[in-house]
C-alpha cells in the first residue's frame, strides 16, 4: 500500500470512529463514545506524527520561494516598466528639442535671404529677436519661446496619449 493510500485509510478510520462515537453518545452509552473518540484522536495524532519532517519542510520551502518568486516578478516588471517609460519619454524629448533647435537656425538663415529694404534699427519681417542669455548655457541647455513650448507640450501629450 502506497503512503497516501495508507494517509487516506487513517483518516476514513478516524472518520469511521468519530461516526461510532456521535452513535454511541445518542443512544446514551457515554463509556462507549468516549472510548470511540479516543480512538479517533489517537489515529489523527498518529497521522500527524508519521508524516515524514522532508514533507513540512518541502511544503514550506515551496511556499517561501513562491512568494519569493512573485514579488521578484513584480519588482522586475516595475523596473521594466519604468525604464521603458523613461527611454520612450526621453527619446520623444530629444526628437522635440532637436526638432525646435533645427527649426530656429533655419528661420534665422531664410531671414537674411529676403532683401527688403528697411530702415536702420527696424527688425526685418519674420526675423527673430534673440536676448542674449546672462547665464552662460551648457550643451544640453535650449532655451524656448512660450508658442515653441506650448508646441513641444502638446506633442508631449500626443505622445503620452499613443503610448496608451
Amino acid at each position: 500500500m502506497t503512503q497516501r493510500n495508507a494517509v487516506y485509510s487513517r483518516i476514513r478510520n478516524a472518520k469511521a470512529s468519530l461516526d461510532n462515537a456521535e452513535k454511541s453518545f445518542h443512544d446514551n452509552q457515554e463509556v462507549r463514545g468516549e472510548l470511540d473518540l479516543m480512538l479517533a484522536e489517537a489515529e489523527l495524532q498518529n497521522l500527524r506524527q508519521k508524516r515524514p519532517a522532508w514533507v513540512a519542510w518541502t511544503r514550506r520551502s515551496f511556499a517561501a520561494l513562491s512568494a519569493l518568486v512573485i514579488v521578484a516578478a513584480g519588482g522586475i516588471g516595475w523596473w521594466w516598466s519604468s525604464a521603458r517609460s523613461i527611454r520612450q519619454n526621453g527619446v520623444a524629448g530629444v526628437q522635440a528639442t532637436q526638432a525646435v533647435t533645427t527649426a530656429a537656425p533655419a528661420a534665422e538663415q531664410k531671414a537674411p535671404e529676403q532683401a527688403v529694404p528697411r530702415q536702420a534699427g527696424q527688425p526685418a519681417e519674420g526675423a527673430r529677436t534673440v536676448k542674449p542669455d546672462p547665464v552662460p548655457q551648457s550643451g544640453n541647455r535650449v532655451r524656448l519661446s512660450s508658442s515653441e513650448m506650448r508646441q513641444l507640450i502638446r506633442s508631449g501629450k500626443q505622445e503620452l496619449g499613443n503610448g496608451r
